[in-house]
């Protein structure tokens, strides 16, 4: 190998040494005209998952979005680096301001790939890291969202505004996909993912299977949301029909470990399917890029029928709207499917998991292995009076602030947890306590 080395760098210098000086120095110019610029692109103030995703797209052979990477990043990179001003000075608790310093620190093409429309970011400002996302939900009403926290208290405080035509902001749409966004002088393009209506072209559904979502995860993960009509039930399959964003590390016979993303996958080889299962509660508490599909569902999806079914609790406390957002208890969040285990310990998911009874048909094996608690959450409420005053507690059950997310919440997020849960699935909780006797818990 060490022979072979060497034979190739001499072979390069020999090559090198024997163009006339003229060419040596073109050479290198060309090598800087390409590099120089994607190189300051990658040290810039602020750090833009979209760059860290097309990287990903092109290290797995995508063509495509290396196009659009050079289309987005390399006029970029010639502006940072001939951009000689000194560090701005604006106020961070400030939306607004914050949103010109991003806009003078991103490309004028912003391509937003994961599903539920959000455009993440992180930038450092004052020794501190801020992450943070716009999302353009409503770009086509004339509305941008802009919304970020200190990185190091995830489950802190955040900044958050709407901005519209009353804050100087104009969007113009080209298409459906496609919006302008002008503020204070400022021009962005941002390039919305057509994907979410796009069906599996080789999965084999079960009759009782129905295509809901194509899903692109900020991790850079490609999953079809599938909901079973016989159980009632949502689960992620991986979408095999492309390059897949990550290498996996074998479990046992049948699990699957992400080693980018520690997601933990069910592979069935006989249906030739992998289900997400598993997602790390590290990573969900750290609000990171890896902490599932959950906030990655298209938001304008019809899906207040199928919610309804898989988590019967969602009729109750005002409801939710066509869409899965809450209009009453939790107005302003929306119902997260979430159907795997945020797990500490890998062997915490099989022990998990082991109740799954494998000789079951597959649409039943498959819905255990993706059980979510809160399917079974105020299942029996039709039979009782409901209370929405959080201080009363009617028959065993309770309102508590973070309803529809997923089971992982620190104390802070939530002043009162449901009476069903584990030691072995939430293990920082205090374990099998009973609802009635353990308020304000943690």
């Amino acid at each position: 190998m060490i022979r072979k080395l060497k034979k190739s760098t001499a072979l390069f210098r020999r090559i090198l040494f024997s163009l006339p000086t003229k060419k040596i120095v073109l050479f290198v110019f060309v090598l800087l005209l390409i590099f120089l610029p994607l190189f300051s692109v990658f040290n810039s103030n602020v750090y833009l998952n979209q760059f860290s995703l097309q990287t990903t797209f092109i290290s797995h052979g995508s063509f495509l979005e290396m196009l659009s990477f050079f289309k987005s990043a390399y006029p970029f990179g010639w502006n940072l680096m001939f951009d000689f001003s000194s560090n701005p000075s604006f106020n961070v608790s400030e939306p607004s301001e914050t949103l010109v310093y991003l806009f003078d620190n991103m490309p004028y093409h912003a391509y937003v790939y994961p599903t539920e429309t959000y455009y993440y970011y992180k930038f450092s400002y004052d020794e501190t890291i801020y992450a943070g996302n716009f999302r353009l939900l409503d770009a086509n009403e004339g509305k941008l969202h802009i919304a970020y926290y200190d990185e190091s208290q995830p489950h802190g405080g955040f900044f958050y505004k709407v901005l519209n035509q009353s804050d100087d902001l104009i969007i113009k749409a080209i298409d459906d996909f496609t919006f302008k966004i002008i503020y204070k002088g400022r021009q962005k393009i941002f390039h919305l993912t057509e994907i979410a209506s796009q069906k599996p072209k080789r999965l084999q559904l079960l009759p009782e299977e129905e295509f809901v979502a194509h899903i692109i995860d900020e991790s850079g993960i490609f999953l079809f949301l599938i909901y079973n009509d016989k159980t009632s039930s949502f689960y992620y399959i991986l979408d095999e029909e492309r390059s897949v964003m990550d290498s996996f590390s074998s479990i046992n016979s049948f699990y699957i470990l992400g080693k980018r993303t520690k997601f933990i996958f069910y592979n069935d080889d006989e249906y030739d399917r992998k289900l997400l299962v598993g997602v790390s509660q590290d990573n969900i508490y750290q609000n990171d890029y890896y902490d599932g599909p959950f906030d990655q569902v298209p938001p304008r999806l019809p899906l207040k029928e199928k919610l309804e079914a898989a988590y019967p609790y969602t009729k109750y406390a005002g409801g939710i709207d066509e869409h899965g957002n809450f209009k009453g208890f939790q107005q302003g969040s929306r119902v997260a499917i979430s159907p795997y285990l945020d797990y500490k310990e890998i062997d915490s998911l099989l022990s998990y998991h082991s109740r799954c009874n494998i000789e079951e048909e597959k649409s039943i094996y498959w819905s255990c292995l993706t059980y979510e608690w809160k399917k079974d959450f105020h299942k029996t409420l039709e039979e009782q009076s409901y209370y929405q005053n959080t201080t009363e507690v009617n028959r065993g059950h309770v309102i508590y602030l973070s309803q529809g997310w997923p089971g992982n919440h620190e104390g802070s997020l939530s002043i009162k947890w449901p009476g069903n849960h584990t030691s072995t699935i939430s293990s920082s909780w205090k374990p099998n306590h009973i609802t009635i006797n353990s308020l304000n818990k943690i």
